[in-house]
């Protein structure tokens, strides 16, 4: 079984897809000295499960991951893991907030989240419903 199969091919953007170049352009987050970065694809997952076994198959697969940057996303939320480190936080911080670009989303809500809105929106930590930890680890 193909990871391509067990992903669903409809939920994996390739390049020559009409659908790769709106999402691409879309989250644009692989930025780094030299400018925007392409993906080889575009990995469009709805579930934990789904994005375990993305993981596990980048793993698998032993490649080379010193420069590549693997972006999980939810929503406008855009944490990237990897060798980039920066994403966009709107949905976690509250409306149109922004806080450092140079601290992950996970680092930044286990840590609290204090940021400039927090006595008039709590600390962005009291907002969350529900965390779900992927591991690459079986």
């Amino acid at each position: 079984m193909t990871i391509s199969y067990q992903l669903r091919l409809n939920n994996i953007k390739y390049p020559d897809s009409n659908t790769y170049e709106s999402h691409a352009n879309s989250i644009l987050f692989l930025v780094d000295a030299v400018g925007q970065l392409d993906p080889t694809c575009i990995f469009q997952l709805a579930t934990a499960k789904g994005v375990a076994l993305a993981i596990t198959a980048l793993v698998d697969a032993r490649l080379d991951l010193s420069f590549v940057a693997v972006a999980i996303l939810s929503g406008r939320v855009r944490t990237t893991v990897g060798q980039v480190q920066m994403y966009e936080q709107d949905d976690i911080c509250g409306k149109d907030q922004h806080c450092s670009n140079t601290v992950v989303v996970a680092g930044f809500l286990t840590g609290g989240g204090k940021n400039f809105f927090t006595a008039k929106r709590c600390w962005s930590c009291d907002n969350i419903i529900n965390y779900e930890i992927v591991l690459a680890s079986r």
